[in-house]
Parts: C-alpha cells; structure tokens; sequence
C-alpha cells in the first residue's frame, strides 16, 4: 500500500485491560477519489448518543475546497434553521450547530444515526483536499454536549474529551485504498482535535494484534513509524508539536492483521 509517508519518534503511554468509557461521538465520512464539481451530502452521525440534553459545535472545512451549499435532513427532535449559524462565515468554511432537547430527559439515538447532512459542491483542483472537522469557537461556541445526570463532554478541563471521527475529501486521489471493511475491532480516538501542542491517540481494542503505526502529511513525508504491541483494551500514544512540521493536516495510518485504518487530524 502507497502511505505517502515518512516516519517519526512518539511518546508513548498504555495503560492496558481498561476499557473506554463510552463517550458520546460523532462522526463525518472520509472520502476518496472526489471529483471537481461534484455535489455530495456529508452526514453527521453519532454514537453513545444516551439521554442526550444539548449539543453545540463548530464544523470547519477549506472553502477553496468545498462551496458550501445547504444543511438538511434534521433528524433531532425540534431541530431547525435556528440551530445552525448560517451566516456569511460560510464562506470562510465555517458554521456553528446549538441544539436543546424538547425536554429534561433527553434524547437517545443508535449507534451511526444520522442527524443532520451538510451538502457540499467539489470546487477545488485534482489532487487537491480538505478535511472536514468538529472543533470549537470560543467565545461565541464552545464544543460542548451535556447528558442527563450532569455529564458533560467537550474540551473543557473538568468535561470527558468526546470520540471524534473527523471528515476528509481527497479530490482526484486516494489516501489509502485498504481500508477495512468492518472497524468494530480498533476504536481510534484522536484528542484534542484540530490540537495546538499535544495530542493524545487512543486504540481501543478487543484482542491482542500487533501493530504498525505511521505518521505522515500530504506530500507523502512519513514523521513517525513505530511498531506496537497491544493488550486486549485502552492503549495509545501522545503526540507533540515539536515532533511534526508545523501547522498542517496529517494523517494516521495504522496497520493490523491485515488491515488499514486512516485518519487525519490538524495541527494548528
């Protein structure tokens, strides 16, 4: 498999045989091979969505990339045009979700439910691309999701981080072609992300494998390569500013048992 990589040294820590808790997640796909000028909806899906009271984030993506044209599908209770801010800042690549349950218990939804979809038209180049992330905007919105019972997660120093699986679009390219087909067995957070100095990576996983670990950006430099042990549960890895080069997108790449996982986060 092409990596389009080059190899760098991490930190690691484990802390094995504990399982995640199960964090509220959302998610946006990762999309290969996209063509100039095509119109795509990108659905928001979520996971461990449990008695759900409130919801607010950004989404951020590169214009030059993306135009983007409408938000539909609303699937929440009392969800609306007033939760979205919509304004000119669309144009920047960014808009703000609000959402508030109709009551005070909350909201429960299945895993991979869809509760809203963005609609994007492709504008960039060939070989162009974007990812397309959650994140935050203080002061204005902050990234934040609180539960019945008083849990609240988000970035916040006394919130539990949320699982996010960040969107990509590679226009023209793809960035793996091996990707698996089920990815039930490794669960792979990245927090905070977009980060500014550290990042931590974890792989949450059901048995032990041996694993290949790559970091790289979208020129093809590989910053990491390390190989990994895991134990059946929570293992993972921190990562540092000072270990890649500088502010840019870069991708994750994780090979096991024959198969391939990638993931891109942002360095800011």
């Amino acid at each position: 498999m092409n990596h389009r990589l080059l190899i760098l040294q991490v930190i690691i820590w484990l802390n094995t045989a504990v399982s995640l808790p199960a964090q509220v997640g959302f998610a946006l796909p990762f999309i290969n091979q996209a063509n100039t000028g095509q119109v795509m909806n990108l659905p928001v899906t979520v996971s461990n969505f449990d008695s759900v009271l409130s919801v607010q984030f950004v989404i951020r993506w590169d214009p030059e990339v993306l135009q983007f044209i409408s938000v539909g599908t609303y699937s929440l209770p009392d969800m609306g045009d007033e939760d979205f801010g919509l304004t000119n800042a669309v144009d920047s690549g960014i808009f703000r979700f609000a959402w508030y349950a109709p009551d005070t218990f909350g909201v429960t939804q299945p895993d991979e439910y869809t509760i809203f979809k963005i609609k994007f038209k492709v504008i960039g180049d060939n070989l162009s691309d974007t990812e397309v992330y959650f994140t935050e905007l203080p002061p204005l919105t902050f990234f934040e999701v609180t539960q019945r019972g008083g849990t609240t997660y988000g970035y916040g120093p006394n919130n539990i981080p949320p699982v996010l699986e960040q969107g990509f679009v590679a226009v023209g390219y793809t960035v793996s072609a091996n990707e698996p087909s089920e990815a039930s067995d490794v669960q792979i957070n990245i927090a905070p992300n977009p980060f500014s100095e550290r990042a931590q990576i974890v792989f949450d996983v059901q048995s032990a494998a041996n694993a290949q670990i790559s970091v790289c950006d979208a020129a093809g430099r590989v910053f990491i390569k390390k190989e990994m042990s895991w134990l059946p549960g929570r293992n993972g890895m921190e990562i540092e500013r000072s270990q890649l080069s500088g502010s840019s997108t870069y991708f994750l790449v994780v090979e096991s048992e024959g198969k391939t996982w990638v993931r891109p986060f942002i360095l800011q």
